[in-house]
């Protein structure tokens, strides 16, 4: 089989998101898990995230971070502060980046009674043949019967590339 030089950048791509996704989804045997009465926290965060990622239109913008069904309510003001500062913000505060990923993982750090911590390992293309990714790091807190996000720790420099 002939194997054209254009299309080995493609399958580099292919491979290292599907492995990203074996290797960070949540299929994985957590540490720790949540409690049994409360849905798993790493479902709750892929759940947003999904919308997040997918949203036809802008997600901060239209302050789909005001659900107080997924987010505490300290988390809508902070991001509300944010959003109302002169130059408004930067980065998108769920994903720590301005583009939207190509794809992304999810695994649990912690969960106990009130609390959780969930990786979002993340991927996108930057260039032809180029990949770069982070992870960010979700907290959560529980209440009435359901886990809500209070905080996103951004990535202080944990980007890498690939380039075929």
């Amino acid at each position: 089989m002939t194997m054209h030089i254009h299309t080995w950048p493609t399958l580099i791509i292919l491979l290292i998101a599907s492995m990203l996704q074996t290797a960070c989804g949540s299929d994985t045997a957590p540490a720790t898990s949540a409690p049994p009465d409360l849905a798993p926290p790493e479902a709750h965060v892929r759940d947003v995230y999904i919308d997040w990622i997918r949203y036809d239109g802008n997600p901060l913008n239209d302050r789909l971070y005001a659900d107080p069904d997924r987010f505490t309510a300290d988390f809508i003001q902070r991001i509300d502060a944010m959003q109302n500062t002169p130059g408004g913000i930067g980065i998108d505060p769920l994903l720590c980046a301005q583009e939207v990923p190509i794809d992304f993982g999810t695994s649990l750090i912690r969960a106990s009674d009130q609390t959780a911590s969930v990786m979002v390992h993340m991927l996108w293309t930057s260039a032809p043949a180029a990949l770069t990714t982070h992870s960010v790091q979700v907290e959560l807190t529980a209440s009435d019967g359901q886990w809500r996000i209070d905080n996103i720790i951004c990535p202080a420099a944990s980007y890498w590339w690939y380039t075929a």
